[in-house]
């Protein structure tokens, strides 16, 4: 089973990357956002909070991942993750279950790039605030899961994502395949 993770900054264009790549690498692959996941199943009160853009406690996410994981390992399935593991505690736990990533793609985003696009999606939460709660957190705490992913020995594959999507999908598959020899 393989599994590779999206990371980058607010509106690097993860989520569209890792389902495109899915998409484009076959039947065996699944893009499995955790956002999507938890708007999916969101009562009242985490809907909001979900629109508000905040980020979901560890505690909730963790088991809805774990299972979506179990689900994708028993069907034979491998897995591109966007969203998780967000956090330091969230690849510890990952790790402790077993898991271990293939590789981590890294889409590289401006900082301005990152708030333009943020603000420029008009949804409830997409806030200067926010925008920069978020970045903050890329910066800090998913940098220093990403070193320890890379140094757990997951290929790290770095990818402009200042381009167009139509762009940033042709260096995507590039650099897969660059990975992959």
């Amino acid at each position: 089973m393989h599994l590779i993770e999206f990371v980058g900054d607010v509106g690097s264009g993860k989520s569209t990357q890792a389902r495109w790549l899915a998409e484009t690498l076959g039947a065996s692959w699944r893009h499995i956002s955790s956002g999507q996941l938890l708007r999916a199943r969101a009562n009242a009160e985490e809907a909001a909070a979900l629109e508000a853009g905040d980020m979901t406690p560890d505690e909730v996410i963790l088991p809805l991942m774990f299972a979506e994981l179990m689900h994708a390992k028993v069907n034979g399935l491998n897995l591109i993750l966007d969203g998780f593991p967000r956090n330091m505690l969230q690849y510890q736990e990952f790790k402790a279950a077993g898991w271990q990533l293939t590789a981590v793609v890294e889409l590289l985003v401006a900082k301005e790039e990152s708030r333009r696009r943020q603000l420029g999606r008009g949804r409830p939460g997409d806030t200067e605030e926010n925008w920069q709660i978020r970045h903050d957190f890329y910066m800090t705490e998913t940098q220093s899961m990403l070193r320890a992913m890379v140094a757990d020995g997951a290929t790290h594959i770095k990818v402009n994502g200042n381009n167009s999507p139509e762009q940033t999908r042709e260096a995507v598959l590039r650099a897969w395949e660059e990975s992959l020899k």
